[in-house]
């Protein structure tokens, strides 16, 4: 079962999307449990996350990727994804 976080995106940088993708989904999909790979985040914090962008542009987050409350991220990791280059 998927969860669909329901909030607001303040920031939005993706590195690498879709190229058939115009815009990307303002929701995040998580599984429901920490079991099954979801994470749990809390309305009104915010958080940098990483995760992936699938063909329809929906946002999905799981616990391998980056998870972190933005309040405990270090100024060079907040500094980080303006000059991250996606290899893969």
């Amino acid at each position: 079962m998927k969860h669909v976080l329901r909030g607001q995106i303040l920031r939005q940088t993706v590195q690498e999307k879709p190229s058939k993708i115009k815009t990307l989904s303002s929701k995040i999909v998580t599984a429901s449990n920490s079991a099954a790979c979801g994470v749990w985040l809390k309305i009104g914090e915010e958080y940098l996350n990483g995760g992936s962008v699938d063909e329809k542009g929906v946002l999905h987050s799981f616990p391998c990727g980056i998870n972190q409350n933005w309040n405990g991220v270090t100024a060079k990791d907040k500094a980080a994804p303006k000059t991250y280059q996606c290899r893969y």
